[in-house]
């Protein structure tokens, strides 16, 4: 069985963070993110599978 990496980003809600969440994310990648306020993450990333 192969196992599958997952991404953990503190600070994804903007800058650098959200940058790098949204290009894991376009990867297939699978992401763990942490924000200051959950609203404004989701307002940013939406829904996504592997988020």
């Amino acid at each position: 069985m192969k196992s599958q990496k997952v991404w953990f980003v503190t600070g994804a809600s903007k800058g650098l963070g959200l940058n790098l969440v949204k290009e894991l994310l376009a990867q297939d990648y699978s992401v763990v993110a942490t924000s200051r306020t959950k609203q404004a993450l989701e307002d940013e990333i939406g829904n996504q599978e592997n988020f």
